[in-house]
């Protein structure tokens, strides 16, 4: 064990095992020390008053060394089940927690879900003349995370950053892991970069604690970036890293997504 060098945090644990098995030695090789020093005063030499005198604080100082290096030892064992006990409760948390966030992001409708309000919205949008935006927020792991519940788990901080800053009548879709959309109804361009902004401070704040991932928010606004309900979903597809399960219903782009908000 090296002595003179700096802390590595990740090897705290095994520091503190050092210093109790450090200790625990060295009050039993100072105990055994003082007690050879004793023996020969309290056992060589004819009984005496203070030979009897020796003798009785020679096996009270081996008494109380031997019950002090006892507790010390027995401590140690309690607060070493204590720490395994609560390592076995932080486990369990993180594993609900990411059970959690899993549950969470299956929860969540995906792309037909999308395709059917974003038709809806831009037949009435079309009907009132209001704009219409899309956010699509892509969440990246760092390259060194290869745990698939950890992934998951980033996913899920994630979608509860963008749900604490959900306006009323938004809605959250999953188009692929760690790809998600968000149809802004009313909401012009420049309003959409605001709302975008609140959901890119949230996703910071998330980033900070969490950690461990990249995002990008990208605002699709019609009609200022795309004319027809079909080149925004095209425009969705573009910004997905693989291919979503599942088709899109071409039936359903036909009938209804060629709709203008351009007019």
């Amino acid at each position: 064990m090296r002595v003179f060098d700096s802390v590595d945090p990740l090897a705290f644990e095994g520091r503190k095992v050092h210093f109790w098995v450090l200790a625990i030695s060295l009050i039993t090789i100072f105990s055994v020390g003082v007690g050879t020093l004793m023996y020969p005063a309290a056992f060589l030499h004819p009984v005496t008053v203070e030979t009897a005198t020796a003798r009785q604080c020679f096996f009270g100082f081996c008494t109380l060394m031997i019950l002090a290096v006892s507790y010390l030892a027995d401590r140690q064992l309690v607060i070493g089940q204590l720490r395994g006990k609560l390592a076995e409760e932080k486990f369990r948390v993180a594993a609900i927690r990411k059970q959690a966030s899993a549950n969470l992001v299956r929860s969540f409708p995906g792309m037909s879900h999308f395709q059917d309000r974003l038709a809806m919205e831009f037949r009435r949008s079309a009907r009132s003349g209001e704009h219409l935006s899309t956010l699509v927020v892509s969440i990246k792991p760092q390259e060194e995370i290869s745990d698939a519940t950890a992934v998951t788990s980033i996913y899920g901080d994630a979608a509860q950053a963008l749900l604490k800053k959900m306006r009323r009548g938004d809605a959250l879709y999953c188009f692929a892991p760690g790809v998600y959309g968000i149809i802004l109804t009313k909401c012009n361009i420049v309003t959409a970069v605001k709302v975008s902004d609140r959901f890119t401070k949230s996703l910071q704040e998330t980033q900070k604690s969490a950690g461990q991932f990249n995002f990008e928010v990208r605002v699709i606004n019609s009609p200022g970036h795309v004319a027809t309900a079909r080149e925004t979903v095209q425009e969705v597809r573009a910004c997905l890293p693989c291919k979503v399960q599942g088709e899109l219903n071409e039936e359903l782009l036909d009938q209804v997504l060629p709709i203008s908000l351009a007019a």
